[in-house]
């Protein structure tokens, strides 16, 4: 759901509906071009619980869909460590709590969030064990009263100075006797706010956690160019299986083609891409030239299977591909 600026106004907003996919993609960077690519994996269609309940199917949130495709991942590989990464909407105890062993999550927290010290070990004579220590200062309080120290991180590509507090606690609601790092973060470029940052794993720093927490934004990205360039939202589909078929493809349509680029480059120390004369500056491909390029490689292809080794004049057809490739 997102609000039209062009059909709303102040009083009268207009909102347009849509469909909600939960996604787990694959971050894969590209040091070459200092750029990161979120490759979609996994897919799943939410349905609210007025439509479940119509539908006579029980109603599953999109926290759990989520847990059971990190279940999924470890049952696949079960030896393999992992560091998932979402926002506040995922950071909650539907996620924490049965998060199997190998796999560590990053993501944003809340700044009245209830914190507690870990238990005492010392146990009383007679009741039962404590769960839980004494209880401690929120992040909100902390921001206002702890001292804050200055650290570099690169945050979405770009160097940047933030200033941090770092502390351990229970955030007993969400993890239970879990121990938790909290990253609090202040100077977020783009940010007036002050933001907690929470990670599972006790020996990531704050530089790592920041650093990992923002290649999530690469997922808006991959949203971004599925609907621009492989038709994700222009479908009219009247059949649920439709529904449910044809905007995964859109997804992993997306991460073949990344993956084939990443394998078609490792030969060559120069990636053509088409300049545009109002972006001189542009130095790395988007996902745009990567498509441009697939299609430029399997249209030359085609017509080379074609002319049946006779002679082909490759100044003629440049212009052909160009506008086959691009558009």
């Amino acid at each position: 759901m997102h609000r039209d600026p062009l059909l709303s106004t102040a009083t009268n907003p207009f909102w347009h509906f849509g469909r909600i996919w939960v996604v787990v993609a694959v971050v894969v960077p590209f040091p070459k071009w200092d750029k990161v690519f979120s490759l979609p994996v996994l897919v799943r269609l939410y349905r609210s619980e007025r439509l479940n309940k119509k539908l006579g199917r029980p109603h599953r949130k999109k926290t759990e869909m989520a847990d059971g495709m990190i279940q999924l991942v470890h049952e696949s590989f079960p030896k393999r460590a992992f560091l998932m990464v979402g926002d506040n909407a995922y950071m909650n105890r539907s996620i924490i709590r049965p998060l199997p062993e190998r796999i560590d999550f990053v993501g944003r927290g809340r700044m009245d969030a209830a914190l507690y010290d870990l238990p005492p070990t010392k146990r009383k004579r007679r009741g039962r064990r404590r769960v839980k220590g004494r209880k401690i200062s929120s992040p909100k309080w902390r921001a206002a009263h702890c001292r804050w120290r200055s650290i570099k991180a690169k945050i979405y590509g770009r160097p940047s100075v933030v200033q941090v507090q770092v502390f351990d606690a229970l955030w007993y609601i969400v993890g239970r006797e879990r121990l938790l790092r909290f990253v609090m973060v202040r100077d977020w470029p783009g940010h007036k706010k002050d933001d907690v940052l929470v990670s599972t794993d006790l020996k990531m720093n704050a530089q790592e956690i920041i650093e990992a927490f923002c290649c999530r934004w690469s997922l808006e990205e991959t949203f971004g160019w599925v609907k621009g360039s492989l038709g994700f939202e222009d479908p009219q589909n009247r059949k649920e299986k439709a529904v449910e078929r044809t905007a995964p493809m859109a997804l992993w349509t997306y991460s073949l083609v990344v993956y084939w680029v990443a394998g078609w480059v490792r030969k060559r120390r120069l990636t053509p891409f088409r300049s545009a004369p109002w972006n001189k500056k542009k130095r790395n491909p988007t996902f745009a030239d990567m498509l441009a390029t697939l299609r430029r490689e399997s249209w030359t292809l085609w017509i080379s299977d074609q002319a049946q080794r006779k002679r082909l004049d490759q100044k003629h057809l440049e212009p052909l591909l160009d506008v086959a490739a691009n558009g």
